[in-house]
C-alpha cells in the first residue's frame, strides 16, 4: 500500500499510530492545530532545525528506512546538545514521493519512536507534503537549557583548553567506504563500525549534561557536524579568537588507523574536513581541565584536550608531531552551497 491509498489523513494517523513516548510536558499532541508544551519556569527554552533530503544527505539503497529515522533524530539531538540543553518534543515535516511504500514509512517512523524513546522527548506533530521525486525529511526539535547553565558559540577567551568528545573522521571514512566503487579490503568489523558511525551516529546528550550538571566552566561550545576545522571556526569568528591544534592530540579510532594504514590514505582530511561525526567541541578554563577529563573518563566518556585558543582572531594553527606549524585554513568543510 502507498500513501495516496491512505491519504493524507489515513497516513497521518497510521503514522501517529507508531508513536508511543509522551512526555508529561506535552498537554495536547497531534490531533489538534498545535501541541501545547508547558515549560520549566526555572530552565529556557531552545529549538533547532534540521533537514535531510534524498541524494543529497542519503541513499536509500545504502540505509535502511529505521536507521535513517534515528539520524533524522540524531542530527537535530546533537545541536541541542552543543547548547546543553535536553530534548522536549519534536515536530515533523515529510516529503512523500509517490511510488514511496507505506511500509517505510512504518519502518522510518519505528526508528524515529526508538530515539523519542531513548532521549526522552515527543513527537507532537508535523507536516506531510507530497515530493515529486525524492523523500526528505525536516525535524524541528525544542528543548530546554537551565537558564544560568547553557553553551553557546561565544565565550572562548585564549588560553581556554579546547576539548572533543569521542573520535573524530570516522563518519566521513564511512561514508568513503559506501561510494567506493572499488571493493576495499576492510574486516566486516571494521567496514560494519565505520558505516555506522555515518548512518547512525551517537548525539552527546549525555556528555552534554554532565557538562551542565558539573562545576566546569565551558566557555563555548558546538557540534562537530561539518568537519573540525570549520566548526571550530565557527567558535573562533563568534568569540573573536584564534586557536592552535595538537595534530597528535586528535583522537582517531583503531579502525580508522588501521584503514587509512592499509589503502595508504592521509588521516588528515578525515579528522581535519570530514563531518557528521556529532561529536561535541568545547573550550574551558584551563584550571577545570585536568579534573574534568579525570570526571569523563571515571564514567566511561571519551575526552581529548587537542589545542588551546589563541589571540589572532580566526586563525587556526596546526602542530605537527616534528613541531612544525602549518596553517589549517586548507581544510574546508562541508558546505551544501
Amino acid at each position: 500500500m502507498k500513501p495516496k491509498d491512505l491519504g493524507e489523513f489515513g497516513l497521518i494517523a497510521k503514522l501517529q499510530s507508531k508513536l508511543k513516548h509522551r512526555s508529561p510536558q506535552i498537554l495536547k499532541s497531534i490531533g489538534d492545530d498545535c501541541s501545547v508544551f508547558k515549560p520549566n519556569k526555572d530552565r529556557h527554552i531552545i529549538s533547532t532545525c534540521d533537514a535531510l533530503v534524498e541524494t543529497v544527505h542519503f541513499e536509500l539503497k545504502s540505509t535502511s528506512p529505521e536507521v535513517l529515522g534515528q539520524k533524522a533524530m540524531a542530527v537535530n539531538l546533537s545541536d541541542i546538545a552543543a547548547m546543553g540543553g535536553s530534548p522536549k518534543f519534536a515536530l515533523i515535516t515529510l516529503g512523500v514521493s509517490p511510488n514511496l511504500p507505506s511500509k517505510f514509512l512504518d519502518k522510518f517512523y519505528s526508528g524515529m519512536n526508538t530515539a523519542s524513546k531513548k532521549y526522552g522527548f515527543s513527537i507532537v506533530g508535523g507536516d506531510t507534503v507530497q515530493s515529486p521525486k525524492h523523500f526528505f525529511v525536516n525535524v524541528t526539535l525544542v528543548g530546554e537549557v537551565k537558564k544560568d547553565r547553557w553553551f553557546s558559540r561565544e565565550g572562548a577567551k585564549p588560553g581556554d583548553k579546547i576539548f572533543v568528545t569521542g573520535c573524530l573522521g570516522d563518519s566521513a571514512l564511512g561514508l568513503k567506504i559506501l561510494q567506493s566503487t572499488k571493493k576495499l579490503s576492510v574486516s566486516q568489523k571494521s567496514k560494519k563500525y565505520l558505516i555506522s558511525r555515518h548512518l547512525n551516529p551517537t548525539p552527546r546528550i549525555e556528555e552534554a549534561q554532565f557538562l551542565v550538571d558539573s562545576n566546569a566552566q565551558v566557555t563555548a561550545a558546538i557540534d562537530v557536524s561539518d568537519g573540525l576545522i570549520q566548526d571550530l571556526g565557527h567558535i573562533l569568528q563568534a568569540s573573536e579568537v584564534g586557536a592552535k591544534i595538537d595534530e597528535n592530540s586528535v583522537p582517531a579510532s583503531p579502525e580508522l588507523k588501521k584503514v587509512c594504514k592499509t589503502h595508504k590514505l592521509s588521516k588528515r582530511p578525515l579528522l581535519f574536513s570530514g563531518g557528521e561525526d556529532y561529536e561535541l567541541l568545547f573550550t574551558l578554563r584551563p584550571e577545570n581541565a585536568k579534573k574534568l577529563v579525570s570526571r569523563f573518563l571515571k564514567r566511561g566518556m571519551p575526552l581529548t584536550e587537542i589545542g588551546e585558543i589563541t589571540s589572532p582572531v580566526g586563525e587556526v594553527l596546526l602542530e605537527k608531531e616534528n613541531g612544525k606549524v602549518e596553517n589549517g585554513s586548507c581544510f574546508k568543510g562541508y558546505n551544501h552551497f
